[in-house]
């Protein structure tokens, strides 16, 4: 029992132990400059449309190759 209880408390003396490279580490990360805050505004903008008359037709070709594709891996062995 005391036995256990001695690594109990050593194990628990361990963890109030200062690490320097993770002390160090820390505020070399906080050194570092964050990036500039912009208005949101501007980026929810829609400027233009990003569909046209043949985005239909674009989308369907490509959901025709990538069903292609997927039916071609299929048919692949792995090995």
């Amino acid at each position: 029992m005391r036995l256990v209880f001695l690594a109990l408390m050593l194990v628990a003396a361990t963890g109030c132990a200062r690490f320097p490279e993770v002390t160090t580490a820390m505020a070399e990360d906080r050194s570092e400059k964050f990036p500039k805050l912009v208005p949101i505004e501007p980026l929810l903008a829609e400027d233009e449309e990003r569909l046209d008359e043949t985005s239909e037709d674009d989308l369907n070709a490509r959901a025709d190759r990538l069903k292609r594709k997927a039916d071609a891996l299929k048919i692949k062995k792995v090995e």
